[in-house]
Order: C-alpha cells, then structure tokens, then sequence
C-alpha cells in the first residue's frame, strides 16, 4: 500500500490473472453533513455521509487501522466489487 495526500490506497492489484474480478475493501469513516437549504435557511437537518480513508485489496491492513482509532462506532469497513482488464 502507498500513502497520497493523507490516504492510504494501493498501488497495483496482486495475483489477478485473466482480468477476473476482484474485490477491494474500503475504510470509511462517518463525517457530520449539514446541507445548505436556500429556502429557510435555518439548517434543521444534521445528518452524516461516509468518507473514504483507505482502500486495499486485503481486509486484515483496515482491521489494523480500524483498531487504532479512538471512536470505533464512526468507522467501517465496506467491500467493494472491481474489476481489472486484462493485459494486452
């Protein structure tokens, strides 16, 4: 894996021959969201969105990072279904 600008994400796909799908694994942490009403103007709704933090082919890397934060209960670990094309 390779860190860019904060993320954590990987380089190259491992052991994929053929182009068959694989399957990647998120990080997500869950982020407070205010949307910006022009009507009312009063913001009543505070809801959350889920951010990405990191992506890898493997899971046991984001259990690691998972168990390092402080409020386990604003994180998840989603699967991601992907697919590469194959060579040539």
């Amino acid at each position: 894996m390779s860190t860019y600008g904060g993320t954590v994400g990987i380089t190259q796909a491992r052991g994929n021959p053929g182009g068959k799908e694989i399957t990647m694994f998120a990080l997500e942490y869950k982020q407070l969201f205010i949307p910006r009403e022009e009507m009312t103007k009063n913001r009543t709704f505070q809801g959350h969105r889920w951010k990405q933090y990191a992506l890898c082919a493997e899971k046991e890397p984001l259990v690691q990072i998972l168990a390092e934060q402080k409020r386990q209960e604003d994180w998840r670990i989603v699967e991601m279904p992907g697919n590469i094309e194959p060579e040539g």
